[in-house]
């Protein structure tokens, strides 16, 4: 007898290249899908090639677990939804997918007596992983949920999510900056671009290797770093590029 479908989903916007398209057990578990309209319910249970489209909060009754996917525009109302329904909320978890925010953005389903947490995906690297935060028997919940990628599942501490973001930023999008200022330097010391770039490429990755090795021991490394005493803040999502960097336009 085929197990009754116990997550549901509120959605809009694009799933496909979300994190909830690589969660490998929701095609079989995923049910109800409310979304802003019953269109675009219909259209993401087609994208996802799971669950069936319902037109109101209460359809969700039977979801021990509901996924949260929309844009940022409409989140805090979605949120004020959920809680204006009729749903009852004790021993319900409720997952905030793949957003900036963390699991506080849920504080009001949770005075209601909800589980909640939030999850992030790391779909870029060799090995999917996913980060999760928020409260121990929703982390869980989401641990069954993910079945077997559970063994890739990273769990940060609760609200704590803006320092995840910025660990995240600054070894990608930030280390963008610091190479094209490199690139810059050397062109302007007379080397074409298709020298410079794999200079800077190989020492980056040597630099990376050293500090793999020894941390803060590396060569040259200094005695007081940055993040001693700079306290980190949620980072934006256009930082300001160095000057070198806005000159580079010119080259």
């Amino acid at each position: 007898m085929k197990k009754t479908p116990s997550v549901g989903l509120v959605g809009a916007g694009s799933v496909s290249r979300s994190c909830l398209a690589r969660i490998p057990k929701l095609r079989e578990q995923l049910g109800p899908v409310k979304a802003p309209s019953f269109r675009v319910a219909s259209r993401l249970a087609n994208t996802l090639r799971s669950g069936f489209a319902v037109r109101e909060y209460s359809d969700l009754a039977r979801s021990k677990i509901i996924l949260l996917a929309v844009p940022e525009r409409i989140l805090d109302r979605t949120v004020d939804e959920l809680a204006a329904s009729s749903l009852e909320w004790a021993g319900r978890t409720v997952i905030l997918c793949c957003r900036a925010r963390d699991s506080r953005t849920l504080q009001r389903l949770a005075r209601l007596g909800a589980r909640v947490a939030s999850l992030d995906s790391l779909g870029d690297l060799r090995e999917e992983r996913f980060v999760v935060e928020g409260d121990r028997d929703a982390v869980r919940d989401l641990a069954r949920l993910l079945g077997e990628a559970r063994t890739r599942l990273i769990e940060i501490d609760a609200s704590h999510k803006d320092l995840y973001r910025a660990g995240i930023w600054m070894s990608s999008q930030g280390l963008l900056p610091l190479l094209d200022a490199a690139v810059v330097h050397l062109r302007r010391a007379g080397m074409a671009r298709q020298q410079a770039l794999p200079i800077v490429a190989e020492l980056m990755h040597r630099s990376l290797r050293d500090y793999q090795r020894a941390g803060r021991k590396a060569r040259n490394a200094p005695q007081l770093w940055p993040a001693d005493e700079v306290a980190l803040e949620p980072i934006t999502p256009r930082p300001q590029p160095f000057s070198a960097v806005t000159d580079a336009r010119a080259c």
